[in-house]
């Protein structure tokens, strides 16, 4: 068993920097830009269980709600290759509720926000000359990222963007378990910064949203178990802040290895990114009716007889 309950394991959220990333698109980008931050978001919705250990949640009761809120700067691309930079977020300043939360006593808020800042930083991690010991591999993938990556890191914090990520799950139904969550990012908008503001110092705010119904149906195949989705799950669907809509579809996934008392999942079958509705940016306006991209992903496993199974991702 796992020691949290269904609405919280299945937030879709693991990643609030990925989800956050999509109200920084711009509106008149084009179509596979956009679908490509689509699927870069997908990726971290399914593949952070290609390690994570088969447990069971507890069943949430019927009205049970599960709310969490993220305040994290959105995700950085590399300015030349744009592929993600991976970055460590530190809270130089953490709130009264997030002390408490850690374990940590609100009477000495300075030495408890002292203890925090003591976990050592990116900068910190690649100025540090290795002495003895080599760093982990992790430590340093993230130190030769950030050194590479200054300059852009430089010029994201002196903008000093942060996006509001807000969850909300409900459990609207015990028997069968089903459940209804809804998703937002709220970014301010530059406007403000660049002079396009009209004099009242507020810019506009670009939201993102993502909302589903969650149903999950078991099914037995000989010695391994299927997980479905359920007969009201119909995926996610995604909407982007210039109202483009994207439906994407859950995959299947198998659990094997029963007999053998050593459980592993893997995921199957094809999971479908898909344009449903266009936005209204300026060059949808001008030129018209765009053309719907589909991107189809597809989860595949080889099967080796002198080596283990391997998934592949296509």
């Amino acid at each position: 068993m796992e020691p949290i309950g269904t609405l919280e394991h299945w937030t879709y959220i693991d990643r609030p920097d990925f989800f956050a990333a999509l109200a920084e698109l711009d509106d008149d980008a084009d179509e596979l830009a956009r679908l490509l931050a689509v699927l870069r978001f997908n990726f971290t919705v399914w593949l952070k269980y290609a390690k994570h250990p088969i447990a069971k949640s507890f069943n949430s009761v019927l009205g049970e709600h599960f709310r969490a809120v993220y305040d994290t700067a959105p995700l950085e691309l590399h300015p030349e290759q744009g592929h993600p930079v991976p970055t460590a977020h530190l809270d130089e300043n953490p709130l009264p509720e997030v002390l408490a939360c850690a374990g940590r006593g609100t009477s000495s808020n300075v030495t408890a926000a002292a203890a925090l800042k003591s976990t050592p930083s990116v900068t910190s991690i690649s100025r540090r000359k290795p002495s003895g010991s080599a760093l982990p591999s992790s430590a340093s993938s993230i130190a030769s990222a950030s050194s590479s990556a200054a300059p852009s890191s430089t010029a994201a914090s002196s903008r000093q963007r942060t996006a509001r990520v807000v969850i909300l799950n409900e459990q609207t139904s015990h028997h069968p378990p089903i459940s209804h969550f809804l998703c937002e990012a709220r970014l301010g908008s530059s406007a403000s910064s660049n002079g396009d503001d009209k004099g009242d110092g507020v810019g506009s705010e670009r939201t993102v949203r993502l909302r589903g119904v969650d149903q999950l149906s078991a099914k037995f195949t000989g010695v391994n178990v299927r997980i479905v989705p359920g007969q009201h799950n119909k995926g996610l669907f995604l909407e982007l802040p210039n109202g483009e809509e994207f439906h994407l579809t859950h995959p299947v996934a198998a659990v094997a290895g029963l007999m053998r008392a050593s459980p592993y999942a893997t995921i199957c079958d094809a999971v479908s990114v898909t344009c449903v509705r266009e936005g209204k940016g300026k060059a949808a306006a001008q030129d018209g009716p765009k053309k719907r991209l589909r991107a189809i992903v597809e989860y595949r496993e080889e099967v080796r007889q002198l080596s283990p199974t391997r998934s592949a991702c296509t």
